[in-house]
């Protein structure tokens, strides 16, 4: 009787990972994730034009960088809802496209508030990828390591811009918002999309093996 309940045990545990795995294994298909990764990388690329920006104020350039890929992350994220890879693409979207509309409706000037709240959604952002990557990994490793590549790249970006902020507070304080506080912001904000797209382009191809490997591993929808 006891052998008989403990075979039970371990199948009811084989099927509990059973349904795990397969819960894991929804994913959108790899296409729309590269996508959204060339996307992500072209406004990092973007960003780094901000300090050339004349004709827009800086927060309002910023905040359509922000928005347009918070928007595309979480669209992805919607594709997937029920993995690790979609609940952080939809809470990290959300977070960028939040963002994005306080600098754009906000109206504002000033560099050393805009350099704040860019510091908290870096660690914000990171705190999301870092949680979601370490439960992927138990999922599907690949994928979920790249969570964690954007996640650790965010929380050292975020590191950087609080040890700078006594820096850039001095500049905006003594020159208003000099060329070289401005490029720091840009850079540091080009970084993090750029990072994120190539981890996206990582997710992409790893999601394509996986699905090529696994028969389990299979698109959403």
């Amino acid at each position: 009787m006891s052998i008989a309940a403990g075979a039970n045990g371990g199948n009811e545990g084989s099927d509990r990972n059973a349904k795990r795995s397969r819960r894991a294994a929804v994913a959108p298909p790899w296409s729309w994730t590269l996508a959204c990764g060339l996307i992500t990388m072209a406004l990092g690329a973007a960003a780094v034009l901000l300090p050339l920006s004349q004709d827009r104020p800086l927060a309002e350039s910023a905040g359509w960088i922000l928005l347009i890929g918070g928007v595309v992350e979480a669209l992805l994220g919607t594709t997937c809802v029920r993995s690790c890879l979609g609940r952080a693409a939809l809470l990290s979207g959300g977070l960028s496209g939040i963002t994005g509309l306080i600098f754009v409706l906000g109206g504002w000037s000033e560099l050393f508030p805009m350099t704040t709240v860019v510091m908290l959604w870096l660690f914000l952002r990171s705190l999301v990828l870092i949680v979601h990557g370490l439960r992927g990994g138990r999922e599907l490793p690949p994928i979920g390591n790249w969570l964690l590549v954007r996640g650790i790249a965010d929380a050292a970006l975020g590191a950087t811009l609080l040890l700078s902020l006594p820096i850039i507070a001095l500049l905006v304080f003594a020159f208003g918002g000099s060329k070289e506080a401005i490029t720091t912001f840009s850079g540091l904000l080009s970084i993090s999309f750029i990072v994120t797209g190539i981890s996206l382009l990582g997710t992409a191809f790893a999601e394509r093996r996986l699905r090529s490997d696994r028969g389990l591993y299979r698109p959403s929808g």
